[in-house]
């Protein structure tokens, strides 16, 4: 399934951002070793790169969900390979089946440099719109592109802890 969701997302992507998968990198933290699924870099705005980490949609389990987030704060503690350190996606979206804290969870965890892929079904439309969101903010939409007011951003400048 996580294959599934993974191909789903980055095929969405493909037009606009190229696409590394499975980068390695080394945590400023621990020094380990680290991996992660995918970083994009868009193809229009360099400063427009990302790491993310791919989780199936069914993780049932709440410390399955929390370990994820673990995973995606580490991550913003890693020098990746040819990119350093990158902001993190989670997808899907960070809210999956908690729509309730839905604002309250994107603003804290933008604070700390995670942000999030979602995929919505927009009825008036008849299709899927996949989004890069931070901090609740739409930085890119595969229906409208890139959000200019966020091109000249450096999303990096949030991961010092």
């Amino acid at each position: 399934m996580e294959k599934e969701v993974v191909n789903d997302f980055l095929n969405a992507l493909q037009n606009d951002f190229v696409i590394y998968t499975e980068i390695t990198g080394q945590s400023a933290i621990s020094g380990k070793q680290k991996r992660i699924d995918a970083v994009i870099v868009s193809k229009e705005y360099p400063n427009f790169k990302f790491g993310i980490e791919f989780k199936r949609l069914d993780l049932g389990a709440f410390n399955n969900y929390t370990a994820w987030l673990k995973q995606s704060l580490v991550y913003t503690q890693c020098h990746f390979n040819l990119f350093g350190k990158l902001p993190i996606l989670m997808a899907p979206s960070i809210n999956y089946g908690n729509k309730e804290n839905q604002f309250f969870l994107s603003r804290i965890f933008g604070e700390f440099g995670i942000g999030e892929i979602s995929k919505e079904y927009y009825k008036v439309f008849d299709e899927h719109v996949y989004k890069i969101k931070m901090k609740d903010t739409v930085l890119w939409s595969s229906r409208s592109g890139y959000n200019k007011a966020y091109l000249k951003s450096d999303f990096t400048v949030k991961l010092d802890l």
